[in-house]
């Protein structure tokens, strides 16, 4: 029943999914497997643009929705769906298995798109935000996000590991890509405002 899953990844599921069951947690995790999370997060993002009010914010707000957007597909539309189609998820194939989730969801599993837009997010705001108690805060929401994702039982814990290494390369990729855009857009405003 298990052929795709390493032992340990078996063993990890039903120590999150089993072990650590406990009905205070339920709900919490039930939350931050849910959607209402994104949109506090969409909403303290356009907070945080609305703040800033500059020509770099709005490259890296659009950057951050392009990186989410590409993950999301490539996670989604690519790997799940056509490379790894066969691969369900816990709730699906295992009887012990405890479902928290309002839903099982659908058949694919590898890898967790929650795990890899959440990621995908912490890593840009990580790189965006230099000090503070912001990047700490971003990269325990992601990890909670995946966390209880396994907890609720709709994903084994290689998905989500697999989609935090995806949503960290790819919200890094974007950081930098928006950097680069937005040093082109300077250095073109100051060749215009020398040339006039």
């Amino acid at each position: 029943m298990y052929t795709r899953n390493h032992p340990f990844d078996i063993v990890l599921l039903r120590w999150i999914n089993g072990d650590l069951a406990h009905p205070i947690l339920d709900p919490i995790m039930r939350f931050a497997s849910g959607d209402t999370i994104w949109i506090l997060a969409a909403l303290a993002m356009l907070g945080w643009c609305w703040k800033v009010r500059n020509r770099s914010a709005l490259i890296a707000m659009l950057a951050l929705i392009s990186a989410v957007a590409l993950t999301d597909a490539v996670c989604h539309s690519w790997i799940k769906t056509t490379l790894l189609r066969d691969w369900g998820r816990p709730c699906l194939t295992i009887p012990w298995v405890r479902l928290v989730a309002d839903k099982c969801g659908n058949w694919f599993t590898f890898p967790s798109n929650h795990a890899a837009n959440s990621m995908c997010v912490a890593a840009f705001w990580c790189w965006q935000i230099k000090t503070g108690w912001l990047r700490p805060l971003f990269v325990f929401v992601a990890i909670l996000i995946g966390f209880s994702r396994v907890y609720v039982g709709v994903h084994f814990p290689s998905d989500v590991a697999t989609g935090f290494a995806i949503g960290a390369l790819s919200g890094s990729l974007f950081y930098f890509l928006s950097g680069w855009v937005a040093r082109k857009q300077g250095s073109h405003r100051n060749s215009l405002t020398h040339s006039s």
